[in-house]
C-alpha cells in the first residue's frame, strides 16, 4: 500500500492522469483483501458474458442480468465499466494511466468503486471530494476572501 501511495503521490506531480484515481482505488481495495469479483456473478457464480450487469458493493462484485438478491443495493454497471475495472486489476500504473476515458465512463468508475470503499469502511471517506478536485485539477474552494493584513505578521 505505501507503494502504492507513493507512486501515486508521483503521478500527481506531473499530469495526473483520467484514470489515476479509479487505478488507486482499485488497487487500494486489492491489497487490502477486498478485490471485487469481476469475472462471475457473487450470487450465483455463473460467468458473466457480456452484456448489462449490476454491481452490490455489499456482496463484493458483478451480478448477471438473471440474478435479484433480496435487500440487495444493486448499482448498474456499463459493460464498458466493467471492461476498465478488469484491466486496472491486471494492469501496473504505467499501462492503466494511459487510458483515455470519457467523462461519464470516469463518473461511473467513481461510483461503482466509491460505492465499494463506503461499504468496506462503513463511512464516507471525507478525503473523496479533495482527491477528485486534485484528480481533475480544480483548485480546492476557499472559505473566503483573506483579510488585508493577512501576510504582514
Amino acid at each position: 500500500i505505501y507503494r502504492l501511495v507513493l507512486d501515486s503521490l508521483r503521478s500527481l506531480s506531473g499530469d495526473a492522469p483520467p484514470a489515476l484515481l479509479p487505478y488507486f482505488q482499485m488497487r487500494l481495495l486489492d491489497h487490502s483483501g477486498f478485490r471485487p469479483e469481476l469475472h462471475r456473478c457473487v450470487e450465483c457464480e455463473a460467468g458473466l458474458e457480456p452484456g448489462r450487469h449490476s454491481f452490490a458493493p455489499s456482496q463484493g462484485g458483478a451480478i448477471c442480468d438473471s440474478c435479484h438478491p433480496p435487500g440487495v443495493s444493486i448499482l448498474p454497471m456499463s459493460l464498458n465499466s466493467i471492461k476498465v475495472l478488469r484491466f486496472l486489476q491486471r494492469e501496473n500504473m504505467s499501462s492503466a494511466t494511459q487510458l483515455t476515458l470519457e467523462q461519464d465512463t470516469l463518473a461511473e468508475l467513481e461510483r461503482l468503486l466509491g460505492s465499494l470503499i463506503r461499504y468496506v469502511l462503513d463511512r464516507d471517506v471525507k478525503a473523496s471530494r479533495f482527491v477528485q478536485q486534485v484528480a481533475q485539477r480544480n483548485p480546492v474552494e476557499t472559505v473566503g476572501p483573506l483579510p488585508a493584513d493577512a501576510g504582514k505578521r
